[in-house]
């Protein structure tokens, strides 16, 4: 099991996704929502339908980085 930073929330797509692939050894795909947060900034990793900021989750899991698109 390996943990998913909380400190990822908050941060840009772009960091997040290599933080998650490259160094923990996630598997990323992407869901846009609509926020007040600065385009592309990330505001939940999800697995499972859960939030996972935090959290352990198997190594290897596919983990879903929500971002936002901006006000809309």
């Amino acid at each position: 099991m390996v943990e998913v930073p909380q400190d990822l929330i908050g941060q840009d797509r772009e960091t997040v996704v290599q933080k998650l692939t490259e160094e923990l050894g996630f598997t990323v795909e992407f869901k846009k929502t609509a926020s007040t947060k600065p385009q592309y900034t990330v505001v939940s990793i999800e697995y499972e339908g859960a939030s996972v900021a935090g959290q352990k989750v198997e190594k290897g899991a596919t983990l879903i980085v929500i971002y936002s698109t901006g006000l809309e």
